[in-house]
């Protein structure tokens, strides 16, 4: 079945989401009230950005990487496509989301 799911995750350096195979990221933003836990160091200072994705339940899940940079931060070029930015604290911070290309067999 067809249909939109939403995925919170962290302000960190690389995040890794677990979607069904070949759902497509429709969008990315910031959601009040939405929170995300990073391993090792507690809840997110930044609270969570959040994307949506039009999902086929049926399929199986895989492992989509993501990057997230600061404007200012360091980047490598390699981070892969751009996804969106997101502005939160009333544009005082963007975080620029990009998602890895996986390699392909």
């Amino acid at each position: 079945m067809l249909t939109v799911y939403k995925y919170a995750f962290a302000v960190q350096d690389t995040v890794e989401i677990e979607m069904p195979t070949d759902a497509r990221i429709i969008h990315v933003d910031h959601q009040e009230g939405v929170s995300a836990f990073v391993v090792g160091t507690g809840w997110s200072a930044y609270g969570a950005l959040v994307l949506w994705a039009v999902v086929d339940t049926d399929e199986e899940p895989e492992t989509r990487i993501l990057h997230v940079r600061g404007t200012g931060h360091p980047f490598t070029g390699e981070e892969g496509e751009h996804l969106g930015s997101v502005l939160i604290e009333r544009g005082r911070l963007v975080w620029h989301v990009f998602e890895h290309a996986l390699a392909t067999a």
